[in-house]
């Protein structure tokens, strides 16, 4: 394989080229890392950019991890539901059998 390419700025044909793990900030803030592509001779920065498939794997990751959770809320929230409707349940047979007594009737009773 006969490379044909040039550093723009040395104008060498560049039979390959080197990289470097670079970090990649955003102001102060680490963002990321990636990888610094240049010249073997001069040493000119061809090209960066981020690690894509890492991260890939993290947002799938972070993905993932957020399903989770949500699942988990998600199964509380219907456990909740299920007692909630547990409970009419059986608020509704007691009111329909009348063995629910208002409280201040109760009282009334409790002082004859």
């Amino acid at each position: 394989m006969k490379n044909s390419g040039k550093c723009p700025k040395c104008q060498k044909t560049l039979p390959f080229i080197q990289f470097e793990e670079i970090l990649i900030r955003n102001g102060e803030e680490l963002f990321d890392t990636g990888v610094s592509l240049f010249c073997p001779y001069c040493q000119t920065i061809l090209s960066t950019s981020l690690y894509t498939d890492r991260t890939a794997d993290d947002i799938l990751f972070n993905v993932k991890k957020i399903v989770e959770e949500v699942s988990d809320v998600l199964s509380e929230v219907q456990s909740v539901r299920d007692d909630v409707e547990s409970l009419r349940s059986v608020l509704s047979v007691a009111a329909s059998e009348k063995h629910l007594i208002p409280a201040h009737k109760a009282r009334k009773k409790k002082k004859k």
